[in-house]
């Protein structure tokens, strides 16, 4: 259950950065998506 809420809030972060991309820092949020498809693979 833990895992498929944590997949579950890391597509919601994506969007959300997404979102942010042309306000916020994309090398930040290259690093965070990143981090996030690393996590998609080890669970």
């Amino acid at each position: 259950m833990y895992k498929a809420s944590f997949k579950d809030s890391c597509i919601v972060a994506i969007q959300q950065f997404k979102n942010y991309t042309f306000n916020g820092d994309h090398r930040f949020l290259n690093k965070v998506e990143v981090l996030i498809k690393l996590n998609y693979m080890i669970l």
